[in-house]
């Protein structure tokens, strides 16, 4: 157990009066309470109507947002198979429900507000099954987001992911049953119906090796015309290095005004072919 600020703390005990540490074990979603968290408690005492401090869960990769804010407890109630049975305190050693807690997730650690503390996150497997999803009518894309990431608050094994470059949707599955009762929950327990897409995989490239090219450029449309040769030698860049325009012209062959034109049409050529931030070198 740390501070948030990754300080080591001892175990605190499991004592009523110790500090308040506590985990959310579980989270769902009722149609008319909203927000459920399962909460058991390791040390100290959780009371209804108390201000406590949310910390978590190192989980960002996989869509979870981490938490350090404070927020009030509600109502508290212990279970007794489906009832729920409303307490006004529960001490170290006892599991707990709350309700309505925004920003607390599975995993996450609730303590005093005035000495926050995180307990070691899950350690989760990784989720290899990729599911690409969209909204199958207008009424299902409204409720789409508020469904997913209710979804994902829910289970820490599941990522969500926008794909900024296929633009897709993407639930990240630990299997295929795993995914049937993802696509399950978010038609019967959200009321969002979606339609299961191909995904698309992002692919990069770069350069592996020096090439060169030459283009020809004639126009010949009354007067003049125009006439022009422009020749590219390109290599690669270490990785992340971007791209980077050389201009070797020497001795004023080519005026300097065509030099910008050229630059801007190997920029917009590299970032229609392949992201813009693939390592390469360009020399004209």
């Amino acid at each position: 157990m740390t501070t948030v600020d990754g300080k080591p703390r001892e175990l605190t005990p499991c004592d009523p009066e110790a500090p308040l540490v506590a985990e959310v074990v579980k989270t769902s979603s009722d149609p008319y309470v909203g927000r459920i968290s399962l909460i058991r408690v390791f040390s100290g005492t959780l009371r209804a109507d108390q201000t406590i401090h949310v910390s978590g869960h190192g989980l960002t990769d996989r869509g979870h947002e981490d938490h350090d804010v404070d927020e009030r407890i509600g109502a508290l109630s212990t279970l007794f198979g489906k009832q729920q049975r409303p307490v006004s305190h529960v001490i170290a050693g006892d599991l707990a429900c709350v309700a309505k807690l925004s920003r607390a997730e599975t995993g996450d650690t609730l303590s005093a507000k005035d000495d926050p503390l995180l307990m070691e996150p899950w350690d989760m497997p990784d989720p290899l099954l990729p599911l690409a999803i969209q909204a199958h009518s207008k009424p299902d894309e409204d409720k789409l987001s508020q469904g997913l990431s209710r979804l994902v608050a829910e289970d820490p094994t599941m990522r969500l992911e926008q794909n900024q470059d296929t633009h897709q949707v993407v639930l990240w599955c630990l299997g295929e049953a795993h995914a049937d009762v993802a696509l399950e929950r978010l038609r019967s327990r959200y009321g969002v119906q979606v339609d299961v897409v191909p995904h698309r995989v992002s692919l990069r490239e770069t350069f592996g090796d020096r090439a060169a090219g030459r283009g020809r450029h004639v126009k010949q449309s009354g007067g003049h015309g125009q006439f022009a040769i422009c020749e590219i030698e390109v290599e690669p860049l270490p990785n992340g290095s971007g791209i980077e325009f050389v201009d070797k012209v020497v001795g004023g062959a080519v005026p300097r005004q065509f030099i910008p034109s050229v630059e801007k049409g190997v920029r917009a050529q590299a970032g229609k072919e392949s992201p813009p931030d693939i390592p390469s070198s360009t020399s004209a």
